[in-house]
């Protein structure tokens, strides 16, 4: 278990650099593209001897253009969170790994920071990708589940160390 959640952590990280470097301008042009198809042409306005006094143009809706940018930074914050997820991930690994306390704490934290991992994390990338509404619901759960996994790690390193065999004194 305890490896394991340092494992997690470097999958997570892995993800989050990948998610947060590589596929990020690839995920800026496909928003960018999805925003210029919505563009709709405004025609040309006509003085009242006839000729054109604005030409026609095309323009984005400002709704359009601030549901971009809502998405746009849902995927940044997603992966920005991804990254804390890694990040506790490797912590609650070394500190339950270093010494022998808190198996269940270790265990408990882990399914928090997966919790979180999915929900205040993946969803929101997903969101800003797909433009699945419905998946920002969560965050706030993924929030909580983040709360959970640190207040394990704390008490991981509170929780006294296990018996181990201490050599007796002798003549005391």
């Amino acid at each position: 278990m305890l490896n394991l959640n340092s494992i997690c952590g470097a999958i997570l990280g892995l993800a989050a650099a990948t998610v947060g470097i590589v596929c990020e301008p690839m995920v800026k042009k496909k928003l960018d593209a999805e925003l210029f198809a919505k563009e709709r042409e405004i025609p040309p306005v006509l003085a009242p001897d006839g000729t054109v006094e604005i030409p026609k143009r095309l323009v984005i809706n400002d709704i359009d253009r601030l549901e971009n940018q809502r998405r746009w930074e849902a995927y940044r914050q997603g992966a920005q969170y991804l990254m804390f997820n890694a990040f506790a991930f490797m912590g609650l690994g070394a500190c339950s790994s270093s010494t022998r306390r808190g198996k269940q704490a270790a265990a408990i934290g882990g399914v928090g920071f997966t919790v979180s991992a999915l929900l205040m994390a993946l969803f929101p990338i997903a969101f800003g990708i797909w433009d699945l509404e419905i998946l920002m619901i969560s965050a706030p759960i993924g929030a909580l589940a983040f709360v959970v996994g640190w207040f394990a790690i704390i008490v991981s390193l509170l929780l006294p160390k296990s018996a181990d065999p201490q050599p007796e004194l002798a003549g005391c």
